[in-house]
């Protein structure tokens, strides 16, 4: 007999849009834009819960690591209370923020310096701090590491080695 799932967590959703993919999966949106699909092995037991324009209870569960729909049932919700999630909400900054544009930039512009071997690649870190502090206009503190004089030199690999 098999095991029933445990719940890790519910979550209340105004359903705004439905639809199946190619693969016959579930997939339906909530008024807030967060997507969800549930695979089309177990989709049948969803389609007289989630509908447009409802509110429906999920149920979450985890197998090997990863979270998915378990269970959803319709409610109804009160008339006062406003048609979002009501799970806790995840406070991050917005991928289109100036700091984390910087900060990536400033990333691949110090890998490039560690590939073209201007850089140690230990130093990567450090030089991208730096480079992103600039980008964002804070004052600067001066590079204690200075970078390599000459670049290393590569070794020229034998012909005997070469697989063509």
């Amino acid at each position: 007999m098999a095991e029933k799932a445990e719940i890790t967590r519910k979550e209340i959703i105004v359903v705004d849009k439905v639809s199946h993919n190619d693969y016959g999966d579930l997939v339906f949106t909530d008024k807030t834009g967060k997507s969800f699909k549930v695979k089309e092995a177990r989709s049948q037991y969803f389609t007289d819960v989630i509908i447009e324009g409802r509110a429906a209870e999920l149920s979450y569960s985890s197998y090997k690591g990863r979270e998915y729909v378990y269970s959803a049932k319709l409610v109804e919700l009160p008339k006062d209370e406003p048609a979002t999630p009501q799970s806790t909400p995840v406070v991050s900054k917005p991928s289109n923020s100036p700091d984390l544009h910087n900060r990536s930039y400033a990333l691949s512009y110090a890998k490039d310096m560690a590939v073209a071997k201007v850089i140690e690649p230990k130093d990567v870190l450090s030089y991208a701090i730096t480079f992103a502090d600039w980008m964002d206009g804070k004052p600067q503190a001066p590079i204690t590491k200075k970078p390599a004089s000459k670049p290393v030199k590569e070794e020229e690999p034998d012909p005997g080695d070469l697989p063509f």
